[in-house]
């Protein structure tokens, strides 16, 4: 059984709804409660500084895969809640806690291993920002393979100020403004199973990049399915079989 871990400092819940609000702006409070994963009675009561308790530090990585969106981190929340740094990185090491990127991680080098690619691990801080797993691979053709890590519900929207935010709009901009050498793949990997279909039905062929979307299952721990995206480079269907994780 897993230890439950309390704030150690003053629950801030003035700033806590104040985060919260940033990324609320004049959405409902039933569609923001249901992207970040709680209940409307749950929200209201942090949004209004109606409850003198600070939210599990679960469920608030629960919430920043939503906030962290558009700007609002797990650590801003956490830090406001009372928790310290080292439950929060204790929290973000946990493969066992919500959202953590290490169960990301085991699953893609779990695959890589049982397809038998020889690879090198690639520092994030000597490479794009735009990957959360960075590898160059002892091959022929492709020499670098990045990996973007999106954790979603499974019925998930995004919105914004009363609008409607198509996610993919986010990440191929993100992709768009981010440099990678030649002869590059980058894979987009995601829990959610709308998120995957949404993505594989784009065609971002300015995108001068070997591009593919791939769906995980967190509790199995594997990949189910890959699919490679049109863009700017051609797409041989010889070379996609070779390079893939599916």
């Amino acid at each position: 059984m897993r230890q439950t871990i309390v704030p150690t400092n003053e629950f801030n819940k003035e700033l806590f709804s104040d985060l919260l609000k940033k990324v609320k702006g004049q959405d409902k409070i039933v569609v923001f409660s249901k992207n970040c994963g709680v209940s409307p009675a749950f929200m209201g009561k942090y949004l209004n500084c109606t409850f003198e308790k600070p939210p599990a530090i679960g469920t608030i990585q629960r919430i920043s895969t939503y906030t962290e969106l558009f700007g609002i981190t797990f650590e801003m929340l956490a830090k406001a809640a009372g928790y310290s740094e080292i439950d929060i990185e204790a929290t973000k090491n946990n493969t066992s806690l919500f959202g953590s990127e290490r169960s990301f991680d085991a699953i893609i080098m779990s695959a890589l291993s049982r397809k038998g690619f020889e690879w090198k691990f690639i520092p994030i801080k000597d490479a794009t920002s735009s990957a959360n797993f960075l590898i160059s691979l002892d091959m022929n053709y492709l020499d670098q393979w990045g990996f973007m890590y999106y954790w979603a519900f499974d019925n998930f929207q995004y919105s914004k100020r009363g609008t409607i935010i198509d996610p993919t709009e986010k990440i191929f901009n993100k992709l768009l403004f981010s440099s990678f050498p030649e002869n590059s793949k980058m894979s987009i990997v995601t829990n959610s199973e709308e998120l995957f279909q949404r993505l594989i039905h784009y065609k971002p062929k300015m995108l001068a990049m070997y591009l593919s979307v791939i769906l995980i299952d967190v509790r199995d721990s594997i990949v189910l399915d890959e699919v490679y995206l049109e863009t700017a480079l051609s797409n041989d269907n010889n070379w996609l079989t070779k390079y893939t994780l599916k």
